[in-house]
């Protein structure tokens, strides 16, 4: 007969174990909100239509009616997106170790789609009439066609050690270090107006965004969320008011008839004003008291496959310039109705056909591959 005596430090090993299980389950529980999930898919519709007037033939001239003006307004909610979805990452992230499922799943969306729209693109146009580089990127899965999958993919690979030195900083030392990044990243761009690019430049942005969702996740307070959505509301105000100025000096200044310069300084990934709205946003849906919801959690999962199918350089103008013909609603009361619509439209489009694809093709191969 052997008797089972635990030492003090293994009893205190235990326990430690059963306090990590409890907050793995409560952990489990948070996740099945959908507050963030609903958040996801109102800003995949953001960036469609910010698409809807960027990717356009809509002439650049004076004309000025409130139907323009909406239009531009909601326009202005791309770049807000792609903030908002990097400090999503940031926040689920930092609590969560690399997983080879997961960078799979990535790798195998970005594949699937970019082969899917290639062949899709070859069978309408002829593969003549594509660019050489195009068809490279969509044919090597490790540098994905899409700017952000890029940018996404170079962030995923080396969270674990952000992770790692947000875990060893104190909590000031992280705002230091986030602060120093604004700066440098998102403050300084937004004075002199020019947006920063390169893969370097992203990733640095991106990892600020990472700091920012990782800190709003260990150490937000009440505080400091009421502040944010403050802070949120002077960012799209800030916004939308620069839209409007822009066009009234597009009424005796040719140069803000100027699509591309009516829409910089809103549009801009490196505006500290877009970083500020999407904060806001991201506060106020993090606030928010929505149970689980199965299908919204369904439908949020096929956003980031909607933005590869719908914004895949091959066919941009073919879709907005030849199936949606936005600028054909130019002096149209029905400007903001058709945009919307034809945005809704795309995003229903695409997600059903990822939610065949994850069902019929992901969940067999990847179950075989991970025997889970």
């Amino acid at each position: 007969m052997s008797l089972n005596i635990q030492t003090g430090d293994e009893i205190i090993c235990t326990q430690r174990k059963k306090e990590r299980k409890k907050e793995r389950k409560k952990e489990n529980l948070k996740l099945r909100f959908s507050n963030i999930e609903l958040l996801r898919i109102i800003s995949m519709l953001m960036v469609i239509l910010s698409h809807y007037y960027c990717h356009g033939n809509f002439p650049e001239d004076s004309f000025l009616s409130a139907n323009k003006i909406v239009m531009q307004l909601l326009s202005c909610g791309g770049k807000i997106a792609v903030d908002i979805f990097v400090i999503i990452s940031g926040y689920f992230l930092v609590t969560q170790k690399f997983s080879w499922l997961k960078l799979s799943k990535f790798l195998s969306t970005t594949y699937f789609w970019s082969l899917s729209v290639l062949i899709f693109s070859i069978s309408l146009f002829g593969i003549e009439s594509l660019r050489p580089d195009l068809i490279q990127k969509s044919l090597i899965p490790i540098t994905p066609i899409s700017w952000f999958a890029r940018a996404y993919l170079h962030l995923y690979l080396i969270f674990p050690l952000l992770n790692k030195l947000i875990y060893r900083l104190e909590k000031k030392k992280l705002l230091l270090i986030i602060s120093s990044l604004l700066i440098v990243f998102f403050v300084v761009p937004t004075i002199k107006n020019v947006a920063l690019g390169g893969y370097g430049n992203s990733l640095f942005m991106f990892s600020c965004l990472y700091f920012i969702g990782a800190y709003l996740r260990l150490y937000t307070n009440d505080r400091i969320e009421k502040n944010l959505l403050y802070i949120g509301i002077l960012g799209l105000s800030i916004i939308w008011s620069s839209v409007i100025i822009f066009d009234y000096l597009g009424l005796n200044d040719t140069y803000y008839t100027v699509k591309a310069n009516i829409i910089s300084f809103p549009s801009s990934g490196a505006n500290i004003f877009v970083l500020f709205a999407a904060l806001g946003l991201f506060v106020y849906f993090k606030r928010m008291s929505i149970s689980y919801n199965k299908y919204i959690n369904t439908i949020a999962a096929t956003t980031f496959a909607i933005y590869l199918i719908h914004d895949n350089s091959l066919i941009n103008d073919w879709l907005w310039n030849k199936i949606i013909c936005g600028s054909n609603f130019y002096h149209s009361d029905f400007l903001v109705v058709h945009m919307v619509v034809s945005c809704i439209a795309i995003f229903i489009v695409c997600s059903m056909l990822d939610l065949l694809r994850i069902n019929y093709i992901e969940k067999a191969i990847l179950s075989r591959l991970f025997n889970k």
